[in-house]
């Protein structure tokens, strides 16, 4: 319990410092605190909301007229397009998160505080710690990593850009400040689907270990027998609902973050292209250069792991047989577990990012095969 306890509390410390991180970069427009009954609560702030406008605008604007002056000093054909579509990318992340932040501001803190009570329902349900619990060891693994990558994005960042001599200042901070953003779009849509999947975690370890060992328990006790069924069905009726919301506040996630998440994907997708095109024309000189694309790599493939966590748990509702843990007759209980399980078979979580692919394992390897060919490829030039 302990050991829980600990590891929850240096993952939800991680949560809070990269959440307080996309603030300073402008790129979360809320702030988060606790209300007067203790509990976390999301909500919109006039200032950071003009901050992250004000910010990224002036950065966008500085980045375009100076990284246009940056490309065209370049005399070398395959240099310029290669800098041309780095630009498009950056550009495009970027406008989406100030179309994000314009038209859907209200929705994602909305979405938030869906989170978080639903975090609270659960605690509440197991009869938790006042911490809320957030995964285990391998989310706290991803976590770690999710930390190191973006103090990685912040200096390799800046030191890379630092030695590009015909940038002004003004080029680098706002080649640096957009960059970090547009990696975030990544980070976020990454923390969204490792909560989706911690929460299916959490609800199917009660539900299955939980429930089931206190049915055990009521039939060896025949005199308090009727008092713990009732316990029981309550208890279930409860996480019936909260699967309910988690399904729902998934397929909210999936609608709003599904854009966003694209064009990550796509910018990721031409840094490790660009980058690794680079490296083999410099023979591999450059360890930094070879680094990045490592760790693109890497976001990539986290992305793709949390996913498919958010999938299994969702499938696996469907595997424990929940219509046949009804304990005492009620037809408005198997009308409700009707109409759930059809909910779940009809809206059965598929990360489709604009319906062009899916996001699992398979798409991992996809990225691999498709990198090493690309690898082979070049080299062989």
């Amino acid at each position: 319990m302990f050991r829980t306890l600990s590891i929850t509390k240096v993952s939800l410390s991680l949560l809070r410092c990269g959440f307080y991180y996309a603030n300073l970069l402008g790129v979360v427009n809320f702030n988060v605190r606790r209300n007067r009954q203790g509990h976390l609560t999301a909500f919109n702030s006039y200032w950071l909301k003009s901050y992250c406008l004000i910010c990224r605008l002036i950065a966008i604007l500085c980045f375009c007229y100076a990284y246009t002056r940056y490309i065209l000093s370049f005399e070398d054909f395959y240099s310029r397009v290669f800098y041309i579509i780095r630009f498009s990318g950056l550009i495009l992340c970027n406008l989406c998160i100030l179309l994000m932040q314009i038209v859907h501001g209200q929705q994602i803190c909305e979405l938030t505080n869906r989170f978080l009570k639903i975090f609270e329902r659960i605690r509440l349900l197991t009869n938790k710690s006042q911490r809320i619990c957030y995964g285990h060891v391998l989310e706290l693994v991803s976590m770690l990593m999710k930390i190191a990558f973006l103090a990685y994005e912040v200096f390799g960042v800046f030191y890379l850009v630092q030695k590009e001599k015909h940038m002004t200042p003004m080029c680098l901070w706002s080649n640096a400040f957009l960059v970090t953003s547009a990696c975030m779009l990544l980070h976020i849509s990454f923390i969204g689907y490792l909560s989706v999947g911690v929460l299916y975690n959490e609800i199917n370890k009660y539900v299955q270990f939980d429930l089931r060992s206190r049915l055990h328990l009521a039939r060896k006790q025949p005199q308090a027998y009727r008092r713990v069924l009732r316990n029981v069905n309550r208890c279930l009726n409860e996480s019936v609902d909260i699967y309910e919301e988690i399904q729902l506040a998934a397929n909210q996630f999936q609608r709003l973050f599904d854009l966003s998440t694209f064009l990550a994907l796509v910018y990721f997708g031409l840094l490790i292209v660009t980058r690794s095109y680079e490296i083999t024309r410099l023979r591999f000189e450059q360890f930094l250069k070879s680094t990045i694309v490592t760790k693109s790599l890497l976001d990539v493939i986290l992305i793709c792991l949390a996913i498919q966590a958010a999938v299994n748990g969702s499938q696996r509702v469907q595997q424990m047989s929940l219509e046949n843990y009804n304990v005492i007759e009620c037809r408005t209980w198997d009308k409700k577990m009707e109409m759930f399980l059809s909910r779940l078979k009809l809206y059965e979580l598929h990360v489709r990012p604009l319906g062009l692919f899916e996001m699992s394992n398979e798409f991992i390897l996809f990225i691999l095969s498709s990198l090493l060919t690309y690898l082979t490829y070049l080299i062989a030039l």
